[in-house]
């Protein structure tokens, strides 16, 4: 099924994330109860922000 977020699929970070999020939950440290791409974007838009903000503060 389709879902508004497509378009960054198979990035760099949207990789990264998902397979971490993947480890945690085979490890039984998370239980995954929201679908994966939102909680992809989620960590993907924290990210960016604190990636934007500590680099215009150096």
């Amino acid at each position: 099924m389709s879902h508004p977020y497509v378009k960054f699929e198979n990035t760099p970070l949207w990789n990264v994330i998902s397979k971490g999020i993947d480890d945690l939950v085979e490890n039984n440290d998370i239980e995954e109860t929201t679908k994966r791409e939102y909680i992809v974007v989620f960590l993907d838009n924290k990210v960016l922000y604190w990636r934007k903000f500590l680099f215009t503060r150096l």
